[in-house]
């Protein structure tokens, strides 16, 4: 009974992403305890945090349009149920993501500054920023995935993506209207991608 019970658990995606999030609020927690003898950057986590998810959103979304949509199809699944399913993984990649950033920024400021108030010491122009970046780039993979562009080339790309990406972020400041630019930007890839996806041929 004890084993069947373990194993209905660790199949059970619900109890997988939370046992995810209390390891990572687990790793934060005694990340910033080691901040104050290693000096880092107090925006190093969120960087890596974004970063890794918005790569991996990327990745992710150009191999379901290029190689996995055409097997679900297979299995009885309609395009508008898939897209449906991965704007629902997407979100709440995103929403997990962004709770861990904040819980990161909140934690750190009480143990540091002892305030509550996270924008005294994080930018919010580059908290939004970061998000914007992995819902684009999610898209753009969706995009690309539809269109099967050649691997070489995507790979190359991703290196490319993430050098600019990096580069944006050390050498130049995040203005607002950047982040509106690229929240119209998002809406309008979505629709975009969701229109090809129900009419191309995949």
């Amino acid at each position: 009974m004890k084993h069947n019970y373990l194993k209905t658990l660790k199949s059970n995606e619900i109890a997988r992403l939370i046992t995810v999030i209390l390891t990572a609020l687990f790793l934060i927690t005694v990340s910033i305890i080691l901040f104050d003898d290693i000096d880092f950057d107090n925006r190093i986590l969120i960087y890596a945090l974004f970063g890794t998810i918005a790569l991996i959103g990327f990745l992710y979304s150009y191999a379901l349009t290029r190689r996995n949509v055409r097997l679900r199809m297979n299995f009885g699944y309609t395009r508008k149920v898939i897209y449906r399913n991965y704007l629902k993984n997407t979100l709440i990649c995103l929403l997990v993501s962004i709770f861990l950033a904040a819980y990161y920024m909140i934690i750190y400021n009480l143990v540091y500054y002892q305030k509550f108030s996270i924008f005294e010491v994080f930018d919010l122009r580059e908290v939004v920023f970061l998000p914007l970046i992995y819902l684009i780039l999610s898209f753009l993979g969706f995009f690309l995935g539809i269109f099967k562009m050649n691997r070489d080339i995507f790979y190359s790309l991703t290196a490319f993506i993430i050098a600019c990406l990096v580069l944006v972020i050390i050498y130049y400041t995040i203005a607002n209207w950047l982040n509106f630019v690229l929240l119209g930007f998002t809406v309008i890839f979505g629709g975009i991608n969701y229109f090809l996806f129900m009419r191309y041929k995949l």
